[in-house]
């Protein structure tokens, strides 16, 4: 059961010497008690997303040792399952724990990547409409009350009515336009 709690705890950012201490304390326990190794190899793989290298790093050298036991302890799933863990894991990876999980990473090759090529739909008509169409903003006034909302709410469309007034209005802002906006930043 404390290795479900392990599971919990190996994401979070804000830990990172004590993660290093659990990680090093599951590695000798996979070691002492084998049957433990699958969870152990599972926690360890859900570590390597942790955003601390040290962490990563960790991680990755417990997972290498589980991978390359003399003796096998991981069972075939839990082996694919660690394997696919290290393939999604594979660009977020920091270099010292990238180059421990090297025999491990398999670089992508084009063949795995199907070839698609860009056709242009036929009869394909855009809608430009007055529905789809952005408003521009009108003056500066505008695009300062515009500032407000865009910061206070996540609306894309706000957001580009705003970039677009400011793009277009760039040569009409009045002095001292920074320190009319600080108020809203």
């Amino acid at each position: 059961p404390l290795l479900l709690y392990a599971d919990n705890i190996v994401t979070r950012p804000d830990l990172k010497t004590g993660l290093k201490t659990l990680l090093s304390g599951l590695s000798k326990l996979s070691q002492r008690q084998a049957a433990q190794a699958p969870v152990v190899a599972l926690v360890l793989a859900a570590a390597l997303a942790h955003a601390d290298s040290a962490v990563q790093e960790r991680a990755a050298k417990s997972l290498a040792t589980l991978l390359q036991a003399k003796k096998p302890v991981l069972t075939a799933g839990v082996q694919a399952a660690t394997h696919a863990t290290i393939q999604d894991q594979a660009e977020l990876l920091a270099a010292p724990a990238r180059l421990v999980l090297a025999p491990w990473l398999v670089a992508p090759t084009a063949l795995d990547r199907p070839r698609v090529r860009y056709a242009p739909a036929a009869r394909f008509v855009p809608d430009i409409s007055a529905s789809t169409a952005i408003v521009p903003v009108a003056d500066w006034h505008e695009l300062l009350f515009l500032t407000g909302e865009v910061l206070r709410y996540d609306v894309p469309a706000a957001f580009e009515r705003w970039l677009d007034g400011l793009l277009r209005l760039h040569g009409q802002l009045p002095a001292g336009y920074a320190e009319q906006l600080r108020p809203y930043l």
